[in-house]
């Protein structure tokens, strides 16, 4: 098991002495392989960290309580990178980057990266996490990604880069339903 340590606050050592240190809040360890990327959700969806590991999975918790940071649970897992039984799991394996849409107007998504040199974009709906869209061509493992940020645009921009040197930038075009 591996462990993935929470850090979240400082505090001062006394008086006299203006350094800090952080104290840790909580350590996860549900990955069977190294967590090769972390993010915080954006704002409006809560306090929800999302980590993508070398086992293949993303996984997604959520403190509960914002004021005692010592209770993270898992809320969610997404088989996001298959990963061969007996391959041995290192930073070059499984999930290797991820990132959270920040559009406060559509359900939770988040665009994932890995060995398999694809990213795909997962949304929450209907309460679980479904595949939206794969976004194909790179020649090697995904090294980085990200959203765009969000600036009126009927379309979503996501920039992703490989360990081969190249990147690209897709549009991602969503639509909004009025009821």
């Amino acid at each position: 098991m591996f462990n993935f340590l929470l850090c979240l606050e400082s505090v001062s050592l006394g008086k006299n002495d203006n350094r800090e240190k952080w104290v840790r809040k909580m350590q996860l360890t549900d990955s069977k392989g190294s967590v090769n990327d972390v993010k915080f959700a954006p704002r409006h969806q809560g306090l929800k960290l999302a980590t993508g590991s070398a086992d293949g999975f993303v996984r997604i918790y959520e403190a509960t309580d914002v004021f005692a940071l010592n209770y993270w649970p898992l809320q969610d897992t997404i088989i996001a990178e298959n990963v061969s039984p007996g391959v041995e799991y290192d930073t070059h394996n499984g999930v290797t980057c991820l990132s959270w849409s920040e559009c406060p107007f559509e359900p939770p998504k988040l665009v994932v990266g890995g060995n398999s040199g694809r990213a795909i974009v997962w949304s929450f709906t209907s309460g679980k996490w479904v595949e939206e869209v794969r976004l194909e061509g790179h020649s090697g493992p995904l090294y980085d990604i990200s959203w765009a940020p969000v600036m009126g645009r009927s379309f979503h921009l996501i920039a992703s880069a490989d360990r081969t040197s190249s990147f690209r930038v897709r549009c991602h075009y969503y639509y909004y339903y009025y009821y």
